[in-house]
């Protein structure tokens, strides 16, 4: 019997019972304890959602897409188990995240393994979800449904534009981003945000790949436009990576004992890791630079932003052990669409748009480059 919750962002949710199963297990309620915007809440107080919740989004808008296809081109032959399998992508492409998410896998982690990236770590602790649980997949679903979550380009030569709905390795129009920008604005209190109800309904698949009528250009541009104002503004915003680099090195500090790198490979020693780890190092013995990191956070008493520098200061910096040089690089290319397909009147032929239109069409073009200096 399906489940219906409620949520602030998407309204009433309904769940299938095997996407309910997979709720109710230690494994998925640890999202519950990582917050989707890591450590921006001390800034913004209000940004205090999880990956929990985000991960549930996803799952009803990965359904209301695949079932609008469906609905619109019954020639596609969606079937039950396509549904099925693209609600649970949407679902579990989170369960690999660890403590403060990016920062964990960016700066923690070794960078030649596998296990560093958190899609392949949530396609790894979801099969040992169903098998652990005894829920009900077949072996060539569950393959299925992983290569939905981390795409590798080695897709199923039959519906590709399956591998396009939750995780678009292509164009990067997919739920994911859909939910995560609306449900960051919502609990940020920003007043902008972007509509992704017209992309979903309107979206088409021609040639085996999901297009988008011209007309809804602007609707595109405004999903790329408000993630770029969140990254200058909030995921970018100095005081947050401030307090990001601090919880990096405790989480260096730590590291020392714990050894991150192997508990990743080890499924039940890495799903006991969450946001929590800071109240650990801190009721635990030992970890006196953790601690001291700890309260310096909760004082305010955090490294100091010096500001934006030249590309040709950075060895001055580099040199300085107390430096850390972090580089951004934000805006929006004017080749921002270039890998989208679209159709107009002709619904069955598709075609890409020429950049030099689009750039005269929209504004705020231009990708740059921050060199920004913080002292610890």
């Amino acid at each position: 019997m399906n489940k219906i919750i409620f949520d602030p962002i998407h309204g009433i949710i309904e769940l299938d019972p095997i996407c309910i199963k997979i709720i109710d297990t230690p494994e998925f309620q640890r999202l519950r304890f990582i917050k989707q915007l890591g450590p921006v809440f001390y800034v913004f107080p209000s940004a205090n959602h999880t990956r929990f919740e985000h991960s549930i989004g996803v799952c009803y808008l990965a359904g209301e897409m695949i079932h609008s296809l469906k609905e619109k081109q019954p020639e596609l032959e969606i079937t039950k188990q396509d549904i099925l399998n693209i609600k649970i992508a949407g679902l579990c492409h989170d369960l690999g995240h660890g403590p403060f998410s990016h920062s964990f896998d960016s700066y923690i982690l070794d960078t030649n393994k596998p296990f560093r990236h958190h899609e392949y770590r949530s396609c790894i602790i979801l099969h040992h979800i169903i098998k652990k649980y005894n829920i009900e997949l077949e072996e060539t679903e569950i393959v299925k449904i992983k290569d939905l979550i981390y795409p590798d380009g080695s897709y199923n030569l039959n519906k590709k534009f399956l591998y396009q709905i939750v995780a678009n390795d292509k164009n990067g129009i997919d739920v994911d981003k859909f939910d995560y920008l609306k449900r960051d604005t919502y609990y940020l209190g920003l007043k902008y945000n972007c509509d992704y109800s017209r992309i979903i309904k309107l979206a088409r698949v021609i040639n085996d790949e999901i297009c988008f009528p011209k007309k809804l250009i602007f609707n595109l541009y405004e999903i790329f436009y408000t993630r770029t104002r969140l990254h200058q503004q909030v995921y970018s915003h100095p005081v947050c990576k401030s307090i990001e680099f601090m919880i990096v090195d405790i989480l260096i500090d730590m590291n020392k004992e714990i050894d991150f790198n192997k508990c990743v490979e080890n499924i039940d020693e890495f799903c006991k890791l969450n946001d929590n780890i800071l109240t650990i190092a801190d009721i635990s013995k030992g970890f006196n630079k953790s601690k001291k990191l700890i309260k310096d956070i909760h004082c305010r008493n955090l490294y100091k932003y010096i500001g934006d520098i030249e590309t040709s200061e950075i060895e001055v910096h580099k040199n300085n052990p107390n430096s850390i040089i972090d580089t951004l690089e934000i805006g929006i290319s004017d080749s921002f669409l270039e890998n989208v397909k679209f159709y107009d009147k002709d619904m069955n032929k598709s075609f890409n748009i020429d950049p030099k239109f689009i750039s005269n069409l929209l504004l705020n073009f231009g990708v740059k480059k921050i060199n920004r200096v913080y002292l610890k």
